[in-house]
């Protein structure tokens, strides 16, 4: 039995570029957040990916929002929002968009 492919992305918890299984995490991660019974915490990358462009959105023409606010406006947690502000601050937002192709 041939091994499965994994695509290449941006995991969302070690942060690094690497083979994604799901739910925006790599194959460690995922394994990881399975063992623990905490993988039904992270949401499925589509709505991640939809997530954090809306709140790119908010940033860029709404700049003077509160990260509570955002946070409560998408429906994510506030370490969400801290998370994605760690990314568009460094070049992790740069890795980031390319790994989910946008």
């Amino acid at each position: 039995m041939a091994a499965s492919v994994l695509r290449k992305g941006f995991c969302f918890d070690c942060e690094r570029i690497k083979g994604i299984r799901g739910r925006g995490l790599c194959d460690a991660c995922h394994r990881k957040r399975q063992r623990r019974g905490t993988l039904h915490q992270m949401p499925k990358t589509p709505l991640t990916i939809e997530k954090y462009k809306e709140f790119l959105m908010i940033r860029e023409y709404e700049p003077e929002t509160s990260a509570r606010l955002i946070a409560k406006r998408i429906g994510v947690d506030i370490r969400t929002i801290q998370r994605y502000n760690a990314y568009r601050n460094g070049k992790l937002v740069i890795k980031c968009l390319q790994a989910v192709g946008l």
